[in-house]
């Protein structure tokens, strides 16, 4: 039953990284500062159960068309849980690549191809959803 759990969790790590488009190295995740976590917690609902001690990320990519995407949209924050997540998830990723045999030419083609051999949950919503 743990197995299942973990899949379910890590899917959500893999969702994260789909509505991203890329995945974060270690390096552009940043603690929110203390202005930022008092609107942070000034804007959400009380029912986003993340308790006052757990710490929060927000994704800043170095790579600046990424990072302009990224600004265009909402905030993305992550807890240090979901950071943990998303590199399991990477792991996931990369499992799914290597066990297909095939030669990808760029996170994309990965992200695409892991997108078709999931569930179509885990890309819906993101511009790597399964066209049917």
């Amino acid at each position: 039953m743990n197995a299942i759990i973990d899949m379910f969790l890590v899917l959500t790590g893999v969702q994260a990284i789909f509505k991203l488009g890329y995945i974060p190295e270690d390096d552009e995740f940043y603690e929110l500062t203390f202005e930022q976590y008092q609107a942070y917690y000034s804007r959400m609902e009380r029912s986003d159960n993340i308790p006052p001690d757990v710490k929060i990320y927000m994704i800043l990519p170095k790579d600046m068309q990424k990072y302009r995407e990224l600004a265009s949209k909402d905030v993305f924050v992550l807890t240090e849980s979901e950071i943990h997540l998303v590199r399991k998830a990477e792991e996931l990723i990369e499992k799914y690549c290597v066990n297909s045999g095939k030669t990808f030419h760029n996170l994309d083609e990965k992200l695409y191809y892991v997108a078709s051999v999931l569930p179509n949950a885990a890309s819906k919503g993101t511009k790597y959803e399964k066209v049917n």
